[in-house]
C-alpha cells in the first residue's frame, strides 16, 4: 500500500494469513528529514522495518514496541521510495501508521508555526541545522488540543536511519495538552538535525502549536546596571556576556561580587568567539 503524506491510516495484523503488511513511502516534497509513525493500540509487540528495495531484502534499519508507540526518521534524498513493512509476530494487532513528507526547516526563533497534529496523526518533524558548541533550547508549546506529546531531537552523525530510541534530546514529562522542552542542549557536531513530535494519545483532540528555538546568548552588559546570576547554567560552568564602550574612550571597569564559597574566574577577550584572552 502506498503510503500518503500527512495521512495516517489504521490497519490490523494479522491479515490474509500473513503476519506482515508491506508498504510504500515516496520522497515528493524534496530532501529531508522523514518520519514514519507507528501507534499500536493493541497488547501486542509491534514491528517496524524500512527497507531500500521492492523486494524488502535489504533493511535500513527497524524497531519495536509493545502497546506503545514507535517511530524511524530517514534522512532522504529527493524522489527516493522507502519500503516500510509491519510485523505483528502472530498476534493480532491494530495500529495507526503515518508517513509525513514535510519539508520545515526551523530557524533560531520563537512563535514558529503554528502546526498541528490531529488527533489521529502519529509523528510530524521539523528540521533545523544546528552549529556544535552552541547551546541550543527547543520548546514546542501547545496552544490546544489534548494530545499528550513527546519531543526528540536526531542527530545526522547517528546515521541517516534511526529507530525512535536513537536520539539526542528528548523531553517527555507534560501530560495530554501539555507543552514540552528540551532544555540546555549542546550541540557535539554541525549538521541538520530533525526535531520529531510525537502524539501518544488514542482519541485526543486536535493539538496545535508553536516552536521556539532558542541559543544561549551572551547577555548584554548596561552602564551602571549591576545583575544577579549563577552558575553552573544549561550545563556549562561558564557565563558569556559583551560589554560596549558607549561613553566614549576612558578607563572602564567589570566588577564581580561572589556572594558564594567558591572560586570563581573572570576573564575578557577582544573577539566573539572568546578565544584571545586580555587578562584573567
Amino acid at each position: 500500500l502506498a503510503l500518503v503524506h500527512d495521512t495516517p491510516i489504521t490497519h490490523t495484523i494479522p491479515t490474509c494469513g500473513s503476519n506482515y503488511r508491506y508498504y510504500t513511502a515516496t520522497v515528493n516534497n524534496g530532501a529531508a528529514w522523514k518520519v514514519i509513525g507507528l501507534r499500536n493500540a493493541s497488547v501486542t509487540w509491534l514491528y517496524l522495518n524500512v527497507y531500500s528495495d521492492a523486494a524488502y531484502s535489504t533493511l535500513l534499519c527497524s524497531t519495536a514496541a509493545y502497546n506503545s508507540w514507535e517511530y524511524i526518521v530517514i534522512n532522504a534524498g529527493a524522489g527516493v521510495t522507502y519500503y516500510p513493512r509491519t510485523d505483528s509476530s502472530g498476534a493480532a494487532t491494530t495500529y495507526q501508521i503515518e508517513w509525513w513528507d514535510g519539508n520545515t526547516l526551523l530557524t533560531v526563533s520563537t512563535g514558529q508555526g503554528p502546526y498541528t497534529l490531529g488527533s489521529l496523526h502519529v509523528a510530524h518533524s521539523y528540521d533545523i541545522n544546528l552549529t556544535a558548541g552552541i547551546t541550543y533550547t527547543f520548546t514546542v508549546n501547545v496552544t490546544g488540543g489534548t494530545e499528550d506529546i513527546v519531543i526528540r531531537l536526531h542527530n545526522p552523525a547517528s546515521g541517516a536511519c534511526q529507530p525512535f530510541t536513537t536520539y539526542a534530546a528528548t523531553a517527555d514529562t507534560g501530560g495530554a495538552g501539555v507543552s514540552e522542552s528540551i532544555s540546555c542542549f549542546t550541540v557535539p557536531n554541525t549538521g541538520r538535525y530533525t526535531l520529531v513530535v510525537y502524539n501518544k494519545s488514542n482519541g485526543a483532540t486536535d493539538t496545535t502549536y508553536t516552536i521556539d528555538v532558542t541559543t544561549a546568548a551572551p547577555t548584554a552588559l548596561v552602564h551602571d546596571t549591576p545583575l544577579t546570576h549563577s552558575i553552573p547554567d544549561c550545563n556549562s560552568n561558564y557565563r558569556y556576556y559583551t560589554a560596549t564602550v558607549n561613553n566614549g574612550a576612558g578607563w572602564k571597569v567589570v566588577g564581580v561580587r561572589n556572594a558564594s564559597e567558591t572560586w570563581l574566574y573572570l576573564n575578557v577577550y577582544s573577539n566573539a568567539a572568546y578565544s584571545t584572552l586580555l587578562c584573567s
